[in-house]
């Protein structure tokens, strides 16, 4: 019979038992290692939050300088029929506001025309404000070939065209671009297929110049809106006039929209 020794500590498991001894050693240091980490972590992140309250203050401190946030005014009235904005300079008061009427733009329309009628041959010269332009119409133009020929022209920033159907045949509609009695249409033909620039015959049917003085006097469309301005009352007794519905330092530093007719109190 064979008799073999193993080796002292056999059947052991040496390999478990020597990593749990090192990690029983290392243990105490990773923690305090991980303990030093976190505090770190917790220190950057309150220089964060500290950084960000001196940043917020530093703001606050900055308004406080600027005189313009102590001069600012604030300014109340009825939405319903004027807005109100003020300016520094605006001295503290009440006004009673009443708004006579809103500033309105000019559309015109002509008599009814058959949309495959050649209107007549010549020129048209439109106005409206400062901005004034010339269409020449050939002897075959029908409405809508004026109609196009008025919105394309290069130099109209003033007056749109349009046209409307009714069982009667097109009307040519003109509308100022700009609210204001100075924004009123006026159009001047000179009317070749028939030589007469005011009648209702020919290219002059669209002729409209409402100055009753002028040579070239001639109402041959039809008023739809009149060119008006806005006109408000202020306390009761002081009229002003403007050809938009905004009213600038009428009151000083106050600025003033009209909305509808009505009075408001600021």
């Amino acid at each position: 019979m064979d008799i073999s020794f193993k080796g002292i500590g056999s059947g052991l498991q040496v390999n478990e038992i020597v990593t749990a001894l090192v990690n029983a050693e290392k243990s105490p240091y990773q923690a305090r290692v991980t303990k030093q980490q976190a505090n770190f972590t917790t220190d950057i992140s309150a220089v964060g939050t500290l950084k960000a309250s001196l940043e917020e203050l530093n703001g606050s401190l900055e308004s406080l300088g600027d005189i313009e946030n102590f001069q600012k005014r604030t300014i109340s009235g009825s939405d319903d029929f004027v807005s109100l904005s003020s300016e520094k300079n605006a001295q503290t008061n009440n006004y009673s506001i009443k708004v006579n009427s809103l500033a309105e733009n000019q559309k015109l329309t002509s008599n009814a025309i058959a949309g495959d009628e050649a209107v007549g041959e010549g020129k048209l010269t439109i106005s409206s404000g400062s901005n004034s332009f010339d269409i020449n119409v050939s002897d075959t133009a029908k409405l809508a070939d004026i109609r196009d020929a008025i919105n394309d022209s290069v130099d109209n920033d003033s007056v749109n065209a349009t046209i409307i159907t009714d069982d009667t045949g097109q009307r040519l509609v003109l509308s100022s671009k700009e609210t204001g009695a100075e924004n009123a249409i006026k159009i001047v033909v000179d009317d070749v297929g028939d030589g007469g620039n005011t009648d209702l015959s020919g290219l002059s049917r669209l002729a409209y110049d409402s100055d009753t003085t002028s040579t070239t006097y001639a109402e041959n469309l039809n008023e739809v809106t009149a060119a008006t301005d806005a006109s408000i009352t202020i306390d009761g007794t002081l009229v002003a006039t403007s050809s938009t519905n905004e009213f600038k330092d009428v009151i000083e530093g106050v600025t003033i929209n009209a909305k509808k007719n009505s009075q408001c109190r600021r």
